[in-house]
C-alpha cells in the first residue's frame, strides 16, 4: 500500500507545478489586459510580471527566463 501511495507523489508534484505555472500565466494576462495598446516607455511592473530571471553570459549573449517557464536567448 505504501509503495502505491508513494508512486503518486511525482504526479502530485507535477500537477502542483502545472497549477503554479497556470496561476503565473493568468496573473500575467490580467496585468497585460490593463495596458494601453502601445507601450511607449519602460514599465517596471510589466517587466516583473513577465521576466523571472535574466542571465548575462557575455556582452552579446543574454538569456531571459519568463514567468511562464519559456527561455529566450539573444
Amino acid at each position: 500500500m505504501l509503495s502505491a501511495i508513494s508512486s503518486f507523489t511525482p504526479f502530485r508534484v507535477s500537477i502542483l507545478s502545472i497549477m503554479i505555472r497556470r496561476s503565473k500565466i493568468e496573473r500575467f494576462i490580467e496585468s497585460v489586459k490593463d495596458l494601453p495598446e502601445l507601450i511607449t516607455e519602460f514599465d517596471a511592473s510589466l517587466w516583473a510580471a513577465l521576466v523571472d530571471s535574466m542571465t548575462v553570459y557575455t556582452k552579446d549573449r543574454i538569456a531571459f527566463r519568463l514567468t511562464c517557464g519559456m527561455e529566450i536567448e539573444s
